[in-house]
């Protein structure tokens, strides 16, 4: 079980690392400083009981809106997998989503897949064409 979470927690470094750097490169157009624009952070999927004795891999799909400023202000699941209550804490995914800053008044839709076996995947999508696909190591 210590590899387990030794290996999450490796996944959570890299993702920030991955992230931080590119929050620093990245400038939309027309901005003053580097860190105006979209900032997404690689969620700490929280496992439940049974998610931390078994192994899996699940995908979820969910709708994201943003407001003005560009922040999450709507997350709506809308897969119907069933099974991925039982291995993971669905609101602390939600949680983390609604912290994240996208494109100001758009919709985007996104694909999580993650478990014990296997890489984290994020894969946003926006109008139709990937917006970000961020790869987590194992």
């Amino acid at each position: 079980m210590n590899a387990t979470i030794r290996s999450w927690a490796r996944r959570l470094a890299a993702a920030v690392i991955v992230l931080g750097v590119a929050s620093l490169c990245w400038a939309p157009p027309g901005s003053a400083t580097p860190n105006d624009g979209p900032l997404v952070k690689a969620c700490g999927i929280r496992l439940t009981a049974m998610g931390k004795l078994a192994r899996f891999r699940v995908t979820l799909q969910y709708k994201i809106t943003t407001d003005g400023r560009g922040h999450v202000d709507a997350v709506l699941r809308t897969d119907t997998n069933d099974k991925a209550a039982a291995f993971i804490e669905l609101d602390s995914l939600v949680t983390c989503f609604r912290e994240w800053v996208l494109e100001p008044n758009e919709a985007y839709s996104m694909s999580v897949a993650f478990g014990t076996t296997g890489d984290t995947e994020y894969d946003i999508s926006r109008q139709g064409r990937r917006w970000l696909r961020l790869v987590i190591p194992t």
